[in-house]
């Protein structure tokens, strides 16, 4: 942004900035203090590499729900001042009515170092965690690929971001790679199924725990077959008092795989209550999971 200053008094590095070259991005910015100004020109070229960014995911077809967004926009901004620190110069600066006009370049070639590292750590842990995954059972296959899904777009970001940025990159290889786990991770989400079992006396806090991994699209089933099964096991204690159902629960939820070996198990303390019945008591209670627990009730017992 340039505030409205006649065009014959701004700096011409303002009215005309340089062109980036291989070795500088240039931005510029303005503010009340220098310091402002300096940031709003960092501003001003994380901007420019985010309009490159999403012309050239247009350009191959790609979706743009993951890369026209604000969080987007913030990470390329993140990544742009993890640069700065030892990376780039303040070329011009002029003060004006309002504060300071200000130029600064960036090193591209640092930019694209450190982009790099970020891709080759992050793309390494990916292919870790799948080359891992599709040595398991489905069960562990589908937990393992919910867990990598999560970081697809920060990765698919950052080969774009380095495809913009060096133009002897190319993100393609990355791309596909990213494609496929995503096509996999669908295909393991409609495929897998969860039977749930309840001790007696449970299967409201069942019922609940269904409507959680619905919530999360996993598919459950109350017959076998299954490639896993949640257990909720557990004691019930039951108390009337002044009209009002009372209970408390002490209940253990555990992940198992089909040959029976548990990939996690969470205790729970719950209290609820109802004037209902004990059954709309219990799934009081059931609603606590999410409320009791910091960490998501999908972590608690391993699916995620």
């Amino acid at each position: 942004y340039i505030p409205a200053i006649a065009a014959d008094a701004l700096p011409d590095w303002v009215s005309t900035p340089p062109q980036d070259t291989a070795e500088w991005i240039y931005g510029i910015g303005n503010g009340p203090t220098l310091p402002q100004a300096q940031q709003d020109a960092l501003k001003n070229i994380a901007g420019k590499l985010t309009t490159d960014v999403k012309a050239a995911s247009e350009s191959r077809g790609m979706s743009q729900d993951g890369l026209a967004t604000q969080s987007f926009e913030q990470n390329v901004q993140t990544y742009v001042n993890d640069t700065k620190l030892n990376s780039y110069d303040t070329v011009e600066t002029a003060p004006y009515q309002y504060g300071f006009f200000t130029l600064v370049r960036m090193s591209r070639p640092d930019f694209v170092r450190n982009t790099r590292m970020r891709l080759v750590q992050l793309n390494q842990s990916i292919e870790s965690q799948v080359h891992d995954a599709e040595q398991s059972g489905r069960l562990r296959r589908f937990v393992a690929y919910r867990v990598v899904l999560p970081q697809i777009p920060q990765a698919t970001e950052m080969a774009l971001l380095l495809q913009s940025a060096d133009h002897g990159f190319d993100a393609s290889q990355y791309l596909s790679a990213y494609r496929r786990h995503s096509e996999r991770a669908a295909a393991l989400t409609s495929e897998t199924r969860l039977l749930i079992r309840a001790s007696p006396g449970l299967a409201p806090l069942a019922e609940e725990i269904t409507r959680f991994l619905s919530e999360a699209d996993i598919i459950t089933t109350g017959t076998p077959p299954a490639d896993g099964i949640v257990r909720v096991r557990g004691t019930i204690e039951r108390r009337e008092l002044f009209s009002t159902k009372n209970v408390q629960l002490n209940v253990t939820i555990e992940t198992t795989d089909p040959t029976g070996a548990i990939l996690k198990s969470h205790n729970y303390l719950l209290s609820g209550s109802s004037v209902i019945d004990y059954n709309s008591a219990i799934r009081n209670a059931a609603r606590q999971l999410e409320q009791q627990n910091n960490i998501s009730i999908l972590n608690d017992i391993g699916l995620e």
